[in-house]
């Protein structure tokens, strides 16, 4: 794989993330030029990742003008996307990915043009340090992790501790470890994705300051656009969500694509309580509601994260409105909410679905059908292996379509529904009508609460689901 890009920071973050996700090494080059050279020496090339232009050039008529010659068919992901239509250029695939850096877009692009599953991932050996460039920790004040210098090489090698976790990173230290011609700092691979997000963050902030958008010749506009985002995200003060649209975006893709292959479940027990962790701190720590469901809704994320992520969030205030705050109630509830719909994950028209009479009007075969109306179940199939499931989860992701077999679409619903079932389902007909309310062009207000309670008060009538309606209400 190959970066080709005039930004040595740009590539750095790119190569920084290749690695920590994807144990990708790819080959760094800055020109044309040397794109020419490198592939008259080597065919052994499956990606080609670059930016719109460089050197103020259209990048992809040259590497047409390459590929006619060499008769190579390589995909080429765009970062900023091509100046012209891809029917214009000599390449067969073209892929483009937002020019303001978006980490979860392109590592998933990756992922799909280089044909890697996650059992690809799993199956690749890990060490237990992984080395970094020492530039990069210049780029980073507190340490995320602790740091280590190695010592020796091969099996005899040790790995002695530059830094704590938390601590300042001592930059004249570091100068003089460079001096002795050390080049790298090592992290424990458990902690590569902490390190790399830390990194990652930062840089990104750097680049957009900086001039790079400007060199790399998408222009003044986007730049002053990207600046206005900026100042915006500041006055905001809500920086997790920014986090949570890749981070977190990541994990949860992750574990979604080893319930629905059939993976072991056991080693994602730890990063499934840490995206349950966020969530919770979350919507504890934000008190502007309507804030941050405006950020959850403008994230250029897919509707199935979505619809994940206001439902989670909106459980979650519901449950403080209700004065429900016993921690294991919030935890599996919102462990509830994230995984409820792990068998439809990526197929939003099925996701979609909220009624019987929806399903028999949907134009799909039986067995599709037959997924839908069984999801909940097929969702705690997935999740079968998970260790240590919180107590009560399974119940309310087999009940969150008001069934207590997790088998169909009821019209009236049971007494002995869980309690958390039903701020579960009030949560989620919620964010959907949020959602679809949000997605009509001719609308001025960001949604019309009234009218959303109206309709849900609509379809849960019982008093057992207004009480749970009128918290809602309040919490909105």
């Amino acid at each position: 794989m190959v970066l080709l890009m005039d930004s040595s920071d740009y590539a750095e973050i790119l190569e920084t993330n290749l690695v920590s996700y994807l144990d990708i090494t790819p080959i760094i080059l800055s020109s044309q030029t040397e794109l020419n050279q490198y592939m008259s020496r080597s065919t052994e090339i499956g990606l080609i990742v670059t930016s719109t232009c460089i050197d103020g050039r259209d990048i992809l008529d040259g590497i047409s003008t390459l590929f006619d010659k060499m008769g190579s068919d390589i995909p080429v992901i765009v970062i900023g996307g091509p100046k012209k239509p891809a029917s214009k250029y000599s390449v067969s695939k073209i892929e483009e990915v937002p020019k303001k850096i978006d980490m979860r877009s392109f590592l998933k692009t990756v992922m799909r043009l280089l044909s890697i599953s996650l059992k690809d991932l799993k199956s690749l050996p890990m060490p237990d340090y992984m080395s970094y460039k020492t530039r990069l920790f210049k780029q980073v004040k507190e340490s995320p992790c602790d740091l280590y210098i190695k010592i020796g090489k091969g099996a005899r090698a040790n790995f002695v501790k530059f830094c704590h976790a938390g601590d300042e990173i001592d930059k004249v230290r570091l100068k003089s470890i460079e001096n002795k011609n050390v080049s790298f700092l090592y992290v424990k691979s458990v902690d590569r994705l902490r390190f790399t997000n830390k990194v990652s963050k930062v840089m990104i902030e750097n680049i957009e300051n900086s001039n790079l958008y400007e060199e790399s010749g998408i222009g003044d506009e986007a730049r002053e656009e990207l600046l206005d985002d900026m100042k915006k995200e500041e006055r905001d003060k809500e920086e997790a969500i920014k986090e949570s649209s890749d981070v977190v975006d990541i994990a949860i893709d992750m574990i979604y694509d080893r319930a629905r292959n059939g993976g072991p479940m056991s080693d994602m027990a730890d990063m499934t309580r840490k995206i349950v962790s966020k969530v919770v701190s979350r919507s504890a720590s934000n008190k502007n509601v309507i804030s941050l469901l405006k950020k959850l809704i403008s994230n250029k994320a897919s509707f199935s994260y979505r619809f994940i992520q206001i439902t989670s969030f909106i459980a979650n205030i519901i449950l403080k409105e209700m004065d429900w705050k016993r921690v294991e109630q919030i935890q599996t509830l919102t462990f509830a909410s994230l995984f409820r719909d792990v068998a439809l994950e990526g197929e939003e028209e099925l996701l979609r679905i909220r009624s019987e009479e929806e399903l028999e009007n949907l134009e799909a075969s039986d067995q599709v059908k037959n997924k839908i109306k069984r999801h909940p179940q097929l969702a705690l199939s997935a999740l079968d292996d998970y260790p240590d499931m919180p107590y009560g989860a399974d119940v309310i992701i087999r009940q969150h379509h008001g069934s207590l077999s997790g088998n169909d679409f009821p019209e009236s619903f049971s007494q002995r529904l869980s309690p958390l079932s039903i701020v579960l389902m009030v949560a989620e007909e919620a964010a959907f009508l949020i959602i679809k309310e949000t997605e009509k062009e001719d609308e001025k207000s960001f949604y019309k609460k009234t009218e959303i309670v109206k309709n849900i008060k609509a379809k849960f009538s019982s008093r057992r689901f207004l009480k749970v309606v009128d918290a809602l209400e309040e919490a909105l």
